[in-house]
């Protein structure tokens, strides 16, 4: 008897890790993973102050508020999925975010009115008091490699721009 109960033990064990591993490896799931990491400001996302303005020479001040923004809107994002669509070895996941709007604050301002770094210094303090959110759809492609397992293409500028909320 113990040793049936040992085999049937051994069974659904490897069951139950066989389906978790292919539930991991679906378009949707990787697609999940990449949102929860934005979410978790997971090492492997770039939060830098780049990604809100081309200016370089900036004061430390400045750079640490634009990152502090950055981080905020993606913490705060929500996503939901909307679709999956699997066409052999390529695959879009469809989602939809909100996010807080940043675009209609830095619109806000011409930046030829203002010194560089006052300017910088309003539009962070703007981005940091946002609370407008806005909501874009997205559609995530991700491509199937030799070892049958999904990956994410890179982002496009555009799918970035609407994850930082300046689209």
């Amino acid at each position: 008897m113990v040793i049936i109960m040992r085999k049937l033990f051994l069974i659904l064990f490897c069951l139950t890790i066989l389906v978790g591993c292919s539930l991991g490896n679906t378009p949707t799931s990787k697609t999940e993973d990449l949102l929860s990491r934005y979410q978790m400001l997971d090492n492997s996302i770039n939060v830098s102050y780049t990604n809100l303005t081309t200016d370089t020479n900036l004061n430390q001040d400045i750079i640490k508020k634009y990152e502090k923004v950055i981080e905020k809107q993606y913490r705060n994002l929500s996503y939901e999925v909307k679709d999956e669509i699997i066409d052999g070895e390529n695959a879009t996941v469809t989602i939809e975010v909100e996010v807080m709007n940043y675009k209609d604050v830095i619109n806000k301002y011409n930046k030829a009115d203002y010194d560089v770094n006052e300017y910088h210094k309003m539009i962070t303090n703007d981005l940091d008091s946002a609370k407008d959110t806005v909501t874009y759809t997205l559609d995530i492609t991700l491509t199937k490699d030799n070892t049958d397992t999904w990956n994410i293409d890179p982002l496009s500028t555009e799918n970035k721009s609407k994850l930082l909320g300046i689209y």
